[in-house]
């Protein structure tokens, strides 16, 4: 799982975003990681998100691929059980929680 969070100049927001939000970021999603494998082998399913907007998307790697062969509907439908998970309570509960812990952490640095 790639995350990025785009450029910070601070160094101290960098090593915290890399040494705790990152991994925590891993672990409440790690559950849902599996269900993004695609129908064949070099397929896949992805989430793009900033700010402003977030989705989930289906790459089939290239037109040449095996992937060519997946029905339209079965990408539908898996788009839409994918969107299910990332909404769940308690997803949304952990990324919340996390968001509180890391608002205390510049607190907890600075003293």
């Amino acid at each position: 799982m790639r995350i990025d969070l785009g450029t910070v100049e601070n160094k101290m927001v960098q090593s915290m975003y890399d040494e705790y939000y990152i991994p925590a970021i891993r672990q409440i999603f790690r559950p849902i990681i599996e269900q993004f494998r695609g129908f064949y082998t070099r397929d896949y399913f992805g989430v793009e998100a900033d700010s402003k907007q977030g989705y989930i998307y289906y790459s089939p790697v290239s037109s040449r691929s095996e992937s060519k062969a997946a029905s339209i509907w079965d990408v539908i439908a898996k788009l839409h059980r994918l969107d299910d998970l990332m909404r769940k309570p308690e997803v949304r509960h952990s990324l919340t929680e996390l968001d509180v812990q890391m608002s205390f952490l510049p607190s907890v640095i600075w003293t």
